[in-house]
């Protein structure tokens, strides 16, 4: 025998005595026989707890002995799909092990569990999803964690169509069970002392009931298996099947018509539970250390689902500024109506790609007033040698050269950084490539020099001067606009000029 949750679970003291005051509710029916009982809940804050305390109390709830060997068959779907009436009628007979109700309110909240002990079994009824709950994601731990210690799952659905959100849970549930459940499982039972734990997930049994459309063909179970995304790239070459963690798959389709018959789901679930060849039965309290492990490991506040998303999907301007990544607050179309976009930020942050920067005057700003300035580069040879900005108001506010301060054009100019909404067509190249494209340029010329002799000279003539007037302090004058003699003024010839030389001031 296998020892108690109790002394094997271990956990501290505190965790102990919170477990010791748990008390499991009880539901008897009111004809008597097998009862069930609150196996799990969401408690204060929306979290999952046990509502048994250990392997003892679990097999005196189920009414069965520690060494008996027996299965999990728990059953999901949406809420009002009738799960609980379903598992009364497939292994009580009718009888209202579990509680039912017509009303609008979940008849079942978390986990109930009974025992049965005919097909050698421990049913498990689940809470509804899509029914109301304060998190959602809390909800839906709770159940992948009975799930993976389940042996046989039943997923009941009754609509005229298998919907979507099927495939999606069932999916999600058997990438939680491979990379999240299968291991502590394993290792929980090898602690306890049970060897034999299959590495494959419980066996799928889909109940599908409808009103007026006819089922799919129970032999046939290619409509399902196109209904399941591949979970990779890699798989999506490769030939569809159902998710990996579930030993078996197989559909129950039934149509209503005075009353629903579950002879066909009881069938199939008998035979998944008699099948041994895969996982074998289990002493309750394993199934309990088991479940006890994943509730310990996978605990603790979640965030909920965020509703409300969908309209601004839909309506919002799809648009993301390619620097800061803001979404336009805009709605679809509204650049037809010549509105620009919007952000909650009016500022963008700095991109060397996108150069997504512009300057404003500081002379206008204090005086109440913004210009954006306007840059011009100076380029000899496809090369930025210098920029001026200049204000509509103030003229020629800076004149950028490599030996220019910072300080100096921070007191002239004002960056402001703007959103990029789209790709440049081509990015204007920046002072900061002029290495590299001082150094193609000069490729070109020495290509240019072997077939025109004076082309070069005059570039070359004209690039020195540029070089002169950029390793120039601010204060000076060039060249081309000395005249006169600073001390006599007498007007400068020019040297070169025909009849100019000789004369001296």
């Amino acid at each position: 025998r296998p020892p108690s949750g109790r002394a094997a679970a271990g956990g501290s003291r505190g965790d102990r005595a919170k477990e010791q005051s748990r008390v499991a509710q009880l539901h008897v029916p009111e004809t008597g026989g097998v009862r069930s009982f609150q196996l799990a809940s969401l408690g204060e804050g929306d979290s999952e707890r046990l509502c048994v305390n250990d392997g003892d109390e679990f097999c005196r709830l189920l009414a069965c002995s520690p060494d008996a060997g027996v299965k999990v068959v728990s059953i999901f779907g949406n809420t009002g799909d009738g799960k609980s009436y379903t598992l009364n009628h497939t292994f009580f007979k009718g009888h209202p092990v579990f509680k039912t109700s017509d009303r609008q309110d979940s008849c079942t909240v978390g986990a109930w569990a009974a025992h049965d002990p005919e097909h050698k079994a421990v049913v498990v009824d689940t809470e509804g999803m899509l029914a109301v709950a304060q998190n959602e994601n809390t909800r839906l731990r709770l159940l992948l964690k009975v799930m993976a210690v389940s042996d046989v799952v039943i997923y009941c659905t009754k609509a005229e169509r298998l919907h979507q959100d099927m495939f999606h849970f069932l999916a999600d549930a058997s990438v939680s069970y491979c990379e999240y459940f299968n291991e502590d499982l394993r290792s929980t039972a090898q602690r306890i002392g049970f060897k034999y734990v299959s590495s494959v997930g419980p066996a799928l049994v889909i109940f599908h009931e409808t009103r007026h459309t006819q089922p799919l063909d129970s032999d046939s179970l290619e409509p399902l298996i196109s209904r399941f995304s591949p979970p990779t790239s890699e798989q999506a070459a490769a030939e569809p099947c159902f998710p990996i963690a579930y030993s078996d798959v197989k559909y129950v389709g039934s149509k209503f018509e005075t009353a629903t018959d579950f002879g066909p789901l009881r069938a199939a679930v008998i035979n998944s539970l008699s099948a041994t060849s895969v996982r074998l039965h289990r002493p309750p309290p394993i199934i309990f250390e088991q479940l006890l492990a994943l509730n310990r490991k996978f605990c603790g506040d979640l965030a909920a689902p965020v509703w409300g998303t969908f309209p601004h999907v839909i309506f919002r301007c799809q648009c993301r500024c390619l620097s800061c990544g803001l979404q336009c607050l805009e709605t679809v179309g509204h650049l037809d109506q010549q509105r620009p976009h919007r952000t909650e930020q009016l500022l963008c942050t700095y991109s060397l790609k996108y150069e997504n920067v512009e300057h404003v005057c500081q002379a206008c700003i204090r005086r109440g007033k913004r210009n954006v300035v306007v840059k011009t580069d100076s380029r000899t040879l496809g090369v930025v040698w210098g920029s001026t900005y200049t204000c509509s108001d103030c003229g020629v506010v800076y004149s950028a050269r490599p030996l220019s301060a910072e300080k100096e054009r921070l007191e002239k100019l004002r960056p402001e950084y703007h959103h990029v909404w789209s790709e440049p067509l081509a990015v204007v190249p920046s002072s900061g490539y002029t290495a590299r494209i001082c150094i193609d340029q000069v490729k070109k010329v020495a290509a240019m020099c072997s077939s025109v002799a004076e082309q070069p000279v005059a570039i070359a003539s004209t690039a020195m001067k540029q070089v002169n007037a950029w390793s120039m302090p601010s204060y000076w004058v060039p060249d081309d606009l000395i005249t006169a003699c600073r001390a006599c003024a007498r007007a400068l010839v020019d040297a070169d000029a025909p009849g100019g030389g000789g004369g001296g001031g």
